[in-house]
């Protein structure tokens, strides 16, 4: 049976962040079903059955403005992290303890919880798609309609992409993967870009699973550059988007882009 235990998780209610928990555990117990040929003494097909979860942890803290919609009646999900392995644990209920009678939106007590579903995501390696326009196209990035072609002037493979004028690219990682990705998890996170003709005033933008942002400008030259965005990022934060985009330009501008790398 496996069993995996951490510091702290996040604690949500109805898909909303509304505080956390302490000193977690989680039991999961895998149960298989054989079924039986008439008369045959093994089983001609074993599959995974029903999974029985149960945990633990020691303190909650949950914001005021939720406490009163939280109580001992109320399912509610865990985020929990270990080891770059996540789980979304889903129908929590608690079978010890109460959330009712904390003083500041502070419980400390033995809760102990059963849940009905779990979902474990894990990410390792690359995670952009299509990362230097290989295909010779866009797939799996967006982009601003009519302002992006593809040109045989890589950074390090033999395409890259090209912006004109004002115009966005991006990447919906929480689309590609189903979860967004833990920045913790991250390892390296940067990309390159040049300058093609005028003037481009570029940032780069970030967007996390609770819909915050992290924005920073960037200058391109007439060189490649790289661009490291990991250091500017919230590591308590998970990571669902990518994008790039010419805020202002100037003339008939152009410039080039390639070799976004996010590494976990």
């Amino acid at each position: 049976m496996p069993v995996y235990r951490g510091w702290k998780a996040k604690l949500f209610l109805d898909g909303i962040e509304i505080g956390y928990v302490e000193d977690w555990r989680l039991d999961i117990e895998e149960n298989s079903e054989a079924y039986f040929e008439a008369g045959a003494r093994f089983p001609s097909t074993i599959i995974p059955g029903v999974h029985l979860l149960q945990g633990s942890f020691k303190k909650a803290w949950v914001n005021s403005y939720y406490f009163n919609l939280l109580n001992s009646s109320s399912t509610f999900e865990l985020d929990l992290e270990v080891d770059k392995i996540g789980f979304l644990v889903e129908n929590c209920k608690l079978s010890k303890g109460s959330f009712i009678g904390g003083q500041g939106g502070i419980i400390t007590e033995d809760f102990q919880f059963i849940a009905k579903g779990i979902t474990p995501y894990y990410f390792s390696g690359q995670m952009f798609k299509n990362n230097s326009f290989e295909t010779g196209d866009f797939s799996y990035w967006s982009c601003s309609e009519g302002d992006w072609t593809i040109a045989d002037f890589g950074y390090k493979g033999s395409h890259c992409a090209v912006g004109h004028g004002v115009c966005t690219i991006s990447q919906n990682l929480e689309n590609i993967y189903g979860v967004p990705i833990p920045v913790n998890f991250i390892q390296s996170l940067y990309f390159y870009g040049r300058k093609g003709a005028n003037v481009s005033y570029m940032k780069w933008r970030a967007t996390y699973s609770d819909g915050s942002k992290t924005e920073k400008e960037f200058t391109l030259y007439n060189d490649w550059r790289g661009y490291d965005v990991l250091p500017y990022l919230d590591k308590s934060k998970k990571l669902s988007r990518f994008l790039v985009w010419c805020w202002h330009a100037i003339g008939q501008n152009y410039f080039y882009l390639d070799y976004f790398i996010l590494n976990c």
